[in-house]
Formats: structure tokens, sequence, C-alpha cells
């Protein structure tokens, strides 16, 4: 009888330490298994913040003004405005001819010295601007020769360069004959002179 008693209990331990044992494995198993999901969950959130960390560079490097190259400005040279004038007047007594000396005639032995207006130092009237021409809206630049003296006075007059209308050439031929120069003086004495005058016919 107590043998059977003791060989029950030794059972009874036996099987409880093998259920002792069974539990330890699931409770050790299940521990692993969550150990292995947060390191899942882990590697997951390292890889997604390095994913999240690449097109931060990438936005950063993109983002980055390129240099832009100074454009050189051209330098503009300012052009000369021309000086117009109205009708019934004409270019300064000081304005050059743009027709050369030897075209203009003087030089050779016996000739009077062409000279520039401005050299002849005349007083010019201004010349009538003719009536027709006006109605007619004619214009032109007529430049007149202007034959001086050794007193400054004007003996002669001569057509240099047409303006292409007869009314404006004759206007400006009048015009010459009453031009008043002072005596042009080389070494000393008192010479015959030539200089063009140009006379501008222009309406307003």
């Amino acid at each position: 009888m107590m043998q059977s008693l003791r060989t029950w209990i030794l059972a009874n331990k036996i099987a409880a330490f093998v259920v002792f044992m069974h539990l330890l494995l699931i409770i050790g198993f299940q521990s692993g298994m969550n150990r292995t999901k947060s390191a899942s969950n882990m590697g997951d959130t390292v890889v997604a913040n390095l994913l999240d960390a690449n097109p931060q560079k990438e936005k950063s490097t993109v983002s980055r003004p390129t240099p832009v190259k100074p454009v050189e400005k051209k330098k503009v040279e300012a052009t000369p405005t021309p000086i117009t004038t109205t009708a019934g007047s004409f270019t300064a007594p000081n304005q050059e001819s743009s027709l050369p000396a030897s075209s203009l005639g003087g030089g050779s032995t016996g000739d009077p010295k062409t000279i520039s207006i401005s050299q002849a130092q005349c007083s010019v009237p201004e010349p009538f601007y003719p009536n027709l021409s006006r109605r007619m809206g004619e214009e032109g630049k007529t430049l007149v020769r202007l034959f001086i003296n050794e007193s400054g006075a004007v003996e002669k007059v001569a057509l240099a360069q047409s303006s292409g209308i007869h009314r404006l050439d004759q206007a400006a031929l009048d015009a010459g004959m009453r031009v008043r120069c002072k005596p042009f003086i080389e070494f000393g004495k008192a010479i015959k002179v030539t200089a063009i005058q140009p006379y501008i016919f222009r309406l307003e």
C-alpha cells in the first residue's frame, strides 16, 4: 500500500514537471516571437529613415542656385543731333563748306586765294524765301561762291552748288551780293579772296 502511494506521488511530480517545462517552452517561444517582431519593426523604421534622408540630400543639391554670368553692357556712342534751320534761314557764317578747296577753284597763279567763310569774317544777311517756292513747298540747299576784294566788299558771286530749284538759287545769289566782310590780311597786306557761303531753304 505504501509502495503504491509513493509511486503515485512520483508520477504526479513527473507530470507536473513535464507540464511546467512545456509552459516554459511556450513562454520562451512567445517572447522570441515578440523580439523578432520588434527587431523587424526597428529595421523597417531604420530603412524608412534612410529612404527619407536621401531625397532630402537630393533636394538640397537641386535647390543650390546656379551662378549667373554678368552681362557686359555695350557702350553706346552718342550720335550728334543735326542742326535744322527753318524757312528763310541759312547756315551760320562760320560753318565750313563740305566741298574741297580743289573743287571750289582758286589756288592757281593769279586766282584769288580760297578761304573758309569763318576766316572771311563776314556779315551775312538772311536770304529772301521766294513766295512761289513757299506755296509749292520747295526746299533746298545752295552754295554760293563769294569773290571778296581787298576792302572786304563782295565784287561778284557765282553758283558753287545748285539746290536744283532756280528760284532758290537766285535768292541765294542775291543774298550773297549783300554780304560784307573784313579785309583779309596776309603778310601784312590785304588781298582778294574767295569763300563759299551755304544757304539752306527750309519751310516751317
